[in-house]
């Protein structure tokens, strides 16, 4: 009889183990999305394997704050003519995300390579208003050249940069 009781006490202890056991779907939304922008910016190889990992992370990685974080450093995102349909997916979602990096090599591109100037400037503005350092330079620039109430925008920019690059060596 005693044995008996055990059996049914175990089986009960491993349900309740079953149901209280710590999972990583436990964890909020939010902090995973942090975790994974986190992992995002430092490599994509290693958020392709959490994606990877489970149904929850590949649900959990499709936030903006996610595509908006990503590193794109290690990316091969030349010749443009042999982009991938994913890479290209992947891209466009940077660009809607936001994400300064990826809004700074495009903006060169469509500014310097192609006829979509105010494209390109308004996403070099964007990563510059993100605080991307190279597209705040750039941008400036451009403002400089482009004369006339730009000009003087642009050189408040340009100002402020020289003042926060002396800040940062003096800090």
């Amino acid at each position: 009889m005693a044995l008996g009781r055990r059996s049914k006490s175990l089986k009960q202890g491993a349900k309740r183990r079953k149901k209280v056991g710590t999972s990583i779907e436990s964890l909020p939304k939010e902090v995973m999305t942090t975790v994974l922008a986190l992992v995002a910016s430092r490599s994509l190889t290693d958020l392709i394997n959490a994606k990877l990992s489970c149904k929850y992370l590949l649900q959990t990685s499709d936030d903006d704050f996610i595509f908006e974080k990503a590193s794109i450093d290690k990316f091969s995102i030349f010749p443009w003519w042999n982009m991938t349909k994913q890479v290209s997916r992947f891209l466009n979602r940077c660009e809607e995300s936001g994400n300064p990096e990826w809004l700074y090599i495009l903006g060169l591109y469509e500014y310097f390579s192609t006829s979509k100037t105010d494209h390109g400037l308004n996403c070099l503005k964007r990563a510059a208003n993100k605080g991307h350092g190279e597209s705040s330079y750039v941008y400036s620039i451009i403002l400089v050249c482009s004369g006339g109430k730009q000009k003087q925008h642009g050189l408040k920019l340009l100002a402020s940069l020289k003042r926060g690059s002396e800040q940062e060596s003096l800090g």
